[in-house]
C-alpha cells in the first residue's frame, strides 16, 4: 500500500502531474490560490494576498468579494480573510463519496485494534488506487501516512495486486501491457512479467503483498472484498511495518483475510457460513506465505 509518491499530505501522485490545458481561465486559478492562501494562513488581508499571488489589490479585491458573497471566505470586522461556511459542505459531501462503503467502518476499527496497526479499503481508479476509509489504532506507526482520498500506483500497492487480480484476463492484459511501471523505491515492481507473476500469485492466494514497494518501512496485506452488483470492487489492507510483518505474517494474514470476507457478508455479497464471526476461529490454518 502505498502512499502519494510526492508526499503524504498530498492526492495526487508522480504519475498525475498537474495539467496545463490550452483554455483555463487564470480568474478562477488565481480564486482557487485565494482559498489555498487563506486556509494555510488564517488571517490574511487582501493586501497581504495582492502581495502574495503579484496581482493589483483591485483585483484581489474583485476575487475577494466573489468568495465572500457565495460564502467561500468570510472576512472580520478588522477586515482578516477566514475560510467560509460554504466549504464545509463541499467536504461533506466529498467525504460521502470516498467513503462508499460506511457500514464497513466498524469492521475496519476492529480489525485496526486488533493488529495494533492501520486498517484501510481501497478501491482501483484506473492504475491507480484510491484509499476510500482509515480507521487506525491510536499511536499506530503508519497512521499519519494514510487517509481518505489518498492515491498511489496500483502496482506498488498490494490492494492494487488484489484487485487487478479480481478483473478479467483480456482486462488485466490491456491494463498491463503498455504501463509505464513507475519506479518508487528499491522494491517497486518495474517489469511487466513479474508485476503479472505477482496478480497470478495474489489470485491463487487470495490475498496480495507489497514489501516496501511504495514507502520504505511500508508493507502491507490485502485481501478482496467481494461486493454486490452496483457497487465498485474494493479490498481491505493492513499497514505494517517490515518487522511486524517478519513476525506475525502468516497471522496477519489469516486475520485479514477473514476480517475481508465479513466484509463482504456484511455488503451482502456472500452468505453468513462463508464468514468468520469477529473473534471467532479462523475457517482455516492461516495462509501460507511461500
Amino acid at each position: 500500500m502505498a502512499a502519494s509518491p510526492t508526499g503524504p499530505g498530498s492526492s495526487r501522485s508522480a504519475e498525475e502531474p498537474r495539467r496545463q490545458h490550452s483554455d483555463t481561465l487564470s480568474t478562477v486559478q488565481h480564486a482557487l490560490r485565494v482559498l489555498e492562501l487563506v486556509s494555510a494562513r488564517d488571517g490574511m488581508t487582501p493586501k497581504q494576498l495582492a502581495a502574495e499571488l503579484d496581482l493589483k489589490l483591485g483585483t484581489v479585491y474583485h476575487l475577494v468579494n466573489t468568495l465572500l458573497d457565495d460564502g467561500y471566505l468570510a472576512r472580520t470586522t478588522g477586515g482578516a480573510l477566514h475560510l467560509g461556511d460554504r466549504l464545509p459542505q463541499l467536504l461533506e459531501r466529498l467525504d460521502q463519496r470516498l467513503d462508499p462503503f460506511p457500514e464497513l467502518n466498524e469492521e475496519l476499527a476492529r480489525l485496526a485494534l486488533a493488529t495494533g496497526t492501520t486498517a484501510v479499503i481501497g478501491q482501483l481508479v484506473g492504475r491507480q488506487v484510491m484509499i476510500a476509509a482509515v480507521q487506525s489504532f491510536p499511536g499506530a506507526v503508519h497512521q499519519r501516512l494514510l487517509r481518505a482520498g489518498l492515491r498511489g500506483p496500483a502496482h506498488s500497492m498490494a490492494i492494487g495486486k488484489v484487485l487487478i487480480a479480481r478483473l478479467p484476463r483480456r482486462q488485466v492484459s490491456e491494463l498491463i501491457d503498455d504501463w509505464s511501471l513507475l519506479r518508487l523505491t528499491e522494491r517497486t515492481i518495474s517489469r511487466r512479467d513479474v508485476l503479472v507473476e505477482a496478480v497470478e500469485t495474489a489470485a491463487r492466494r487470495g490475498f496480495g503483498l507489497d514489501h516496501e514497494e511504495g514507502v520504505p518501512g511500508l508493507t502491507c496485506i490485502a485481501a478482496p472484498i467481494r461486493t454486490p452488483v452496483g457497487r465498485p470492487p474494493a479490498a481491505l489492507a493492513l499497514a505494517l511495518t517490515p518487522d511486524q510483518f517478519k513476525f506475525e505474517g502468516e497471522r496477519l494474514v489469516g486475520l485479514v483475510v477473514d476480517a475481508a470476507r465479513r466484509s463482504s457478508h456484511i455488503l451482502g455479497a456472500v452468505p453468513a457460513a462463508a464468514a468468520v464471526p469477529p473473534g471467532g476461529p479462523p475457517h482455516s490454518e492461516p495462509p501460507a506465505l511461500a
